[in-house]
């Protein structure tokens, strides 16, 4: 039985020398830092208004929300100590100060005060009749009675044919279900 050989190895030098850069090869891969490659191939560059991201850890995020208060000093201080990347939900302490730009203000300031690097996402929803701001406070049934052009800006329950109110939560979940 004939075996064929791949590969001669001509002396003790090659071998030790194709071993030693085998070894540097997966060393120096090992050592190398991920960088953030999009599928496209590009290169991810972090600005730094973006959160803080490494793969060595994962990110601990916070996302909350109360509309009838801001959230009180110990609060604050236990989330600072745990991250500093949270989001405020769109109507966060609508009932304490009216308005939940306000509310979402206070918090930043309360934030920045423990850990000025912690990054803030906020978002008002007026996809939906959420009157939480002095902005769109008219996005209620009586505000777009009076001004019917604010109807179009919003989201229509595809069986009544009316704007989605709080039933989108549901409406999305028979949705997901389906």
């Amino acid at each position: 039985m004939k075996k064929e050989e791949l590969f001669r190895i001509l002396s003790i030098k090659t071998l030790s020398l194709v071993y030693c850069l085998l070894a540097l090869s997966f060393c120096s891969y090992g050592q190398q830092k991920s960088s953030l490659v999009i599928s496209d191939g590009s290169h991810f560059k972090s600005k730094a208004y973006f959160p803080k991201f490494s793969w060595e850890t994962t990110p601990m995020y916070y996302h909350f929300g109360d509309i009838d208060r801001v959230l009180l000093p110990e609060e604050v201080k236990f989330i600072a100590e745990r991250t500093d990347f949270i989001c405020i939900e769109k109507s966060h302490a609508f009932n304490m100060l009216g308005d939940a730009v306000l509310g979402t203000k206070h918090e930043v300031e309360a934030f920045h005060n423990i850990k000025l690097e912690s990054k803030v996402l906020f978002y008002y929803n007026s996809y939906v009749a959420w009157p939480f701001t002095q902005f769109n406070k008219d996005l209620t049934p009586q505000g777009i009675t009076k001004n019917k052009e604010l109807a179009k800006f919003l989201a229509v329950d595809p069986e009544t044919g009316n704007s989605l109110k709080k039933l989108m939560a549901q409406h999305f979940r028979i949705i997901l279900m389906h």
